[in-house]
């Protein structure tokens, strides 16, 4: 800064000295009048004080760490510390999920996969194709599985064909948490069979230890030796129910229970359910609905939910042999899941895709369409019925297939559609319809572990951190 001379001003942008004039004496317009000096002087006061003031901010201000950059971590650990709202919190991490997510290409056949399913025990994912094959083969399952990292097979996965036999198209296609295997087949007229009856199959799968200690050792043994170390993914007992050829059977489900199989089933328009290995009768309900029972899921070890045709859905009590709570969706049902808490999620006909919350929820009454918790106008579905799209719940995510060849995350938490892989689009986008869409999680987290399965046409994608 030059040296400041008495009665001169010195203009930084001409770079020189001006004298310093009498207002009444200086020209008009001039800059270097005695109060035009004042007011440039107090300017520059003001500027320097306000960039003093934000330096000494900037000193107090504590620095972020680098890992809070990180998806994941960003923005969450000023909420926790704040105490912010629980499903404000809950939103936000579901959203920056969502975001990370990258589509990667699974496996590809020749043939289209009709359903999927995925043994956590042994990483295995299990898929029926629409093939239809002469004996032994019929409509074929397969069972994929990831080996090591350290096995000398190129492709690192083993196919394996499975033991399930399935004479006509299968409608449902489910995993217990005991590790059995449970199908149900259309019947009907298939392929070279004049006639085959609608069918319940159950397939035992082998101990997961088993199953994976012959697994490594097949990766790692030469081909020619390779075929004595490995066990049938599904070798345990089969056991198969034929229902009359007039009946349909449109959906499965599989008790919660750990211990034991129990089965429940949607046979035209009631609910079935069977016990223990050998598929036992226990009981059936709710009667009276008038209407094909299109779905069906377990709410608890007793409370069956099923969704309906006519877009009924009710909830029926095993031990009471009673219909407990009645609710009217807009529209016809095509899956009812149950969720975390009290609700329940139903996706239907007409672009109808609602959470019904149990505990704010009205008695049906005849012709009057229950409110609903929450309605997601994203959902794109005018007139596709299960099981041609696929559907999925895991805590407050809503994974629901589209009749454009795309699939939403909605997160029932924040109300919202996600933005899916790091852009603005709130769908993500696939080369045919999403008929099996499956959440997958590993160690119960938001980060590497928790995934997205999605089937259309003859390959599945993994959508994955």
């Amino acid at each position: 800064m030059p040296a400041e001379l008495p009665g001169f001003y010195f203009d930084q942008e001409r770079n020189r000295y001006f004298k310093v004039q009498p207002h009444h004496v200086a020209a008009e317009g001039t800059g270097y009048s005695q109060q035009a000096v004042e007011r440039a002087q107090e300017e520059q006061a003001r500027i320097r004080n306000e960039t003093e003031n934000r330096q000494r901010r900037l000193n107090a201000t504590i620095q972020r760490a680098p890992i809070l950059q990180r998806p994941l971590i960003r923005g969450l650990s000023l909420q926790r510390e704040v105490m912010a709202d629980q499903r404000r919190f809950m939103g936000t991490r579901a959203s920056l999920w969502a975001d990370g997510l990258e589509q990667r290409k699974f496996v590809a056949l020749d043939e289209h996969i009709t359903h999927l399913v995925r043994d956590q025990a042994t990483k295995t994912v299990c898929f029926v194709t629409d093939n239809y094959k002469l004996q032994p083969s019929r409509y074929p399952a397969f069972a994929y599985t990831p080996l090591a990292k350290d096995s000398e097979d190129e492709k690192h996965y083993h196919v394996q064909s499975m033991r399930y036999r399935a004479e006509s198209p299968a409608s449902s296609f489910c995993l217990s948490p005991c590790r059995v295997l449970i199908s149900t087949t259309f019947g009907g007229t298939a392929g070279h069979f004049p006639l085959a009856f609608p069918t319940l199959v159950v397939s035992h799968l082998a101990p997961a230890d088993q199953f994976l200690s012959g697994l490594e050792k097949w990766g790692k043994s030469p081909p020619d030796s390779r075929s004595r170390y490995l066990t049938k993914f599904d070798e345990g007992p089969v056991v198969g129910l034929k229902f009359r050829a007039d009946c349909t059977l449109w959906a499965s489900a599989a008790g919660p229970q750990t211990d034991d199989l129990v089965v429940a089933i949607a046979i035209d328009d009631s609910i079935s359910q069977y016990r223990g290995p050998d598929l036992e009768f226990d009981c059936m309900g709710p009667l009276g609905s008038q209407s094909d029972a299109l779905s069906v899921d377990y709410q608890n070890h007793n409370v069956i939910l099923s969704g309906y045709r006519n877009g009924l859905v009710r909830l029926w009590d095993t031990r009471s042999r009673a219909s407990t709570i009645r609710l009217q969706h807009p529209s016809s049902v095509a899956h009812v899941r149950a969720m975390t808490g009290h609700r329940i999620a139903v996706a239907g006909l007409s672009n109808q895709l609602c959470v019904y919350d149990l505990r704010h929820t009205k008695e049906h009454t005849e012709g009057i369409v229950t409110k609903p918790f929450l309605r997601f106008s994203e959902h794109k579905n005018m007139a596709t019925v299960r099981p041609q799209l696929g559907f999925d719940v895991h805590q407050n995510l809503v994974a629901a297939a589209t009749d454009d060849n795309s699939f939403h995350i909605f997160d029932t938490a924040s109300g919202q559609a996600l933005p899916i892989g790091g852009s603005c689009e709130w769908r993500g986008s696939l080369e045919g319809p999403a008929r099996c869409i499956e959440f997958v999680d590993d160690d119960g987290g938001w980060g590497d572990g928790l995934r997205l399965l999605v089937a259309h046409g003859n390959r599945i994608d993994e959508w994955a951190w």
